[in-house]
């Protein structure tokens, strides 16, 4: 399956992506959403604070696409049910801890792939 991850934490935004492709799906990765999501099956999105990009999940649902929402936010719960979505809640994390292990994970695969 190809699943596009929104997300406008790069950190998590891997973390999703690496579970993802680890289970055999082609990820492709989103700071914000992108003006066309064509080829995609999937769409995971965090609509950001104060339901920031809630409009784009109603134009995806609009066109067909499915949609999961993954984030912080209790209105972006409450507004993915409101609309017949999955919506489910990003447990807490301390985010220097995970960034530290994902730039050390990423660091580690940079210095495999520069081998001669």
């Amino acid at each position: 399956m190809r699943i596009a991850v929104i997300d406008g934490e790069d950190v998590l935004c891997r973390v999703v992506q690496a579970a993802l492709e680890w289970n055999g799906h082609t990820v492709g990765c989103f700071a914000r959403p992108p003006s066309h999501l064509i080829g995609f099956d999937l769409v995971i999105i965090e609509p950001g604070e104060h339901m920031g990009w809630i409009d784009t999940v109603m134009q995806l649902q609009a066109v067909g696409m499915r949609i999961v929402i993954l984030t912080f936010y209790d209105e972006n719960i409450v507004a993915g049910e409101a609309l017949g979505l999955p919506a489910f809640k990003k447990l807490s994390y301390k985010r220097s801890g995970l960034a530290s292990l994902m730039e050390e994970v990423s660091s580690i695969q940079v210095v495999v792939e520069d081998r001669p």
